[in-house]
């Protein structure tokens, strides 16, 4: 991520090309964000939703983003997970975990581990529009 302290204090800083990043000498942008993703055997019919929340640049209409969430996961042929992220409103958390009971985890309660280990060997993954850091923050 792009730090908060001025970029000239660094010699160098590696920052996602999605954060919009100057072109200066001591900038290497990347392709997302540096993570803990190792490559894995896919399980079949396992999916994953990763669910964000409202930032600076996302309105949040937590009702469409639940619906959404429901016309994703009624596709009985995959077996979904849902997470959240550190944004989700509780609103939407305890919508998800009145939804999907077992198959929601809230980030709170899982190990740092937890996401990487499951993604690297699920086969399908969706994440809501507002977050496309979720994709590279384990």
């Amino acid at each position: 991520m792009t730090p908060s302290l001025p970029l000239s204090w660094f010699d160098l800083c590696l920052i996602p090309e999605h954060d919009s990043p100057p072109n200066k000498p001591n900038i290497l942008v990347t392709q997302g964000a540096l993570n803990l993703m190792q490559p894995n055997t896919k399980s079949a019919a396992t999916g994953m939703l990763l669910i964000g929340g409202p930032s600076k640049q996302y309105a949040w209409d937590e009702r469409q983003v639940l619906t959404q969430i429901q016309t994703i996961a009624s596709n009985a042929r995959v077996e979904w997970t849902l997470t959240s992220s550190r944004r989700t409103p509780p609103s939407t958390e305890l919508a998800l975990k009145a939804l999907f009971g077992d198959r929601f985890k809230s980030c709170h309660e899982v190990a740092t581990d937890w996401l990487p280990s499951l993604l690297s060997t699920t086969e399908r993954c969706w994440v809501t529009e507002d977050s496309v850091s979720m994709v590279y923050e384990p």
